[in-house]
């Protein structure tokens, strides 16, 4: 994967849990991840290759050619990894890398491994959604529907596929495969870590973003709702935290809309730290076009900080409206604008908040992560 927080905190927190559970586990990926506090039984295999967003290349003809070129060079490593450790492993567990890695699914099979297959997100899904057939031109959908075989064919071959909660199954269409998936794979959070620092009527009225900064996010529908919120509620200041294609370009909408002054924008933000920027926010929104269950809307419900996010992937098994946090109906910049009005106005934040913060410590705690994959493991 292109991002390196993929490997620094997805995988970190997946390395976290499967140290208990396992006798060996060998970590497959393109770059180093921080595991230096984890057991000998740890064995880091670090292929040296990783993707890179398309729009940082130019020509993007030439984007394309090196990005296929990597995708191709990453799956014979795998391959080859795969082989070399084959009497050594009983388990194949992917995890990111979604069509990237039909390959090393098929060579698994063929060594007879149990295969298992962790659905964070479709690719194909999230790009159909955000892009709505620019990328490349007409051979956008050429491009989704390879994505959308791919996908499909890993499905067939894997043994188990893992949601992270039942409405993620309906949402990336995974109910053809019911009898073999299991809605077990949302990790956990650091209830430490991630809790109330500081109460909710001590903070400034902030709203906030933090995540990657592309299409699929949704993040310059936020931006662009900006203007329109300020119309109704002048007394708001907005944050964007995070990396990505779309940086120069928000900070160019921003100066277009004279929002400089209003909006405080922040790279990438080190894992620790996210909760620091969760307890300044009144409010956190998500208007993506695609997810699984987003960690960060976990970790802002430990936080006690209200969420508002569109109804997809595992989003409404944690986030129920009026209930547990708000929903938009659609992430046009009209409704964000509109469903963040109403929030401001909303009389009883404190019943969302502990009603949050409640579930968070009932269901996604690390010892509930760990009897949820001990069930993901054993099912062989």
């Amino acid at each position: 994967m292109p991002s390196f927080w993929v490997i620094d905190i997805f995988l970190y927190d997946l390395i976290k849990i499967f140290e208990p559970l396992c006798d060996k586990l060998f970590v497959v990926g393109g770059r180093n991840a921080k595991v230096t506090n984890f057991s000998e039984k740890i064995k880091l295999i670090n292929i040296k290759t990783a993707m890179h967003y398309r729009e940082t290349i130019y020509p993007k003809w030439w984007s394309l050619v090196l990005q296929c070129f990597k995708i191709t060079t990453i799956q014979i490593k795998i391959c080859w990894i795969l082989m070399k450790l084959s009497k050594k492993i009983d388990v194949v567990f992917f995890y990111v890398g979604g069509a990237n890695l039909f390959l090393p699914v098929i060579m698994a099979k063929i060594l007879r491994k149990h295969v298992i297959t962790s659905a964070i997100g479709l690719g194909s899904l999230s790009y159909k959604r955000s892009r709505n057939g620019k990328f490349f031109g007409k051979t956008a959908n050429v491009y989704a529907t390879t994505l959308d075989v791919l996908e499909t064919a890993i499905f067939n071959f894997s043994d188990l596929i893992i949601a992270e909660s039942p409405s993620a199954v309906n949402f990336l269409g995974l109910n053809k495969y019911r009898q073999k998936v299991l809605v077990s794979g949302a990790r956990y959070i650091d209830t430490k870590l991630f809790r109330i620092k500081k109460e909710y009527i001590q903070r400034m009225n902030l709203i906030g973003y933090i995540g990657r900064l592309d299409e699929g996010k949704g993040v310059m529908n936020f931006v662009r709702a900006m203007p329109l919120i300020l119309e109704k509620q002048s007394n708001l200041k907005f944050f964007i935290g995070g990396c990505g294609t779309l940086a120069e370009i928000i900070k160019e909408e921003l100066k277009n809309n004279n929002l400089s002054q209003r909006v405080e924008l922040v790279g990438w933000i080190p894992h620790d730290k996210v909760t620091n920027y969760l307890n300044e926010m009144k409010l956190f929104v998500l208007p993506s076009y695609s997810e699984g269950l987003p960690t960060v809307v976990l970790e802002a419900m430990a936080c006690g900080t209200p969420v508002l996010a569109t109804p997809v992937g595992g989003i409404p098994d944690v986030i129920k409206d009026d209930e547990t946090g708000f929903i938009l109906q659609d992430n046009s910049p009209e409704c964000i604008a509109k469903t963040i009005v109403r929030v401001f106005q909303y009389k009883n934040v404190d019943r969302i908040i502990n009603n949050a913060r409640e579930l968070i410590q009932n269901n996604y705690t690390y010892d509930a992560a760990i009897e949820r994959y001990r069930k993901i493991l054993f099912i062989h």
